[in-house]
C-alpha cells in the first residue's frame, strides 16, 4: 500500500493543524484482493477510537488526497466531520 503525503500535509503536521479525513479503506475484505471504501464518519470515527480494530490493511484518505496508515495517525489529532480527536493506540 503505497502512503502519499503532500507538502500541505507536511505543514499541517508542523503546525500541529488536525488531519481532516473524508475516507477509508479497508484492502483486506474476504481475503479476496478486495477493497471496501467508505465516506460514513461514524464508522471512520468507530475504526479511529478503537485500536483492537486496526490492521495494516487500513488507509485514510484526507480532504486533499493524502493517504495515511493508521500509524501515521497514532498521536494526532484527526478532524472527523465537525469532531476532532486525537488517535491514540
Amino acid at each position: 500500500m503505497k502512503h502519499i503525503h503532500t507538502f500541505e500535509s507536511f505543514l499541517n503536521e508542523n503546525l500541529n493543524e488536525a488531519i481532516e479525513i473524508v475516507s477509508m479503506t479497508d484492502y483486506g475484505v474476504s481475503n479476496r484482493n478486495k477493497s471496501e471504501t467508505t465516506r460514513k464518519l461514524t464508522d471512520i470515527e468507530s475504526i479511529l477510537t478503537d485500536p483492537d480494530s486496526w490492521t495494516d490493511d487500513l488507509s485514510f484518505k484526507d480532504k486533499i488526497g493524502n493517504v495515511y496508515s493508521i500509524d501515521d495517525l497514532i498521536d494526532k489529532e484527526v478532524k472527523i466531520g465537525n469532531k476532532k480527536i486525537t488517535v491514540v493506540e
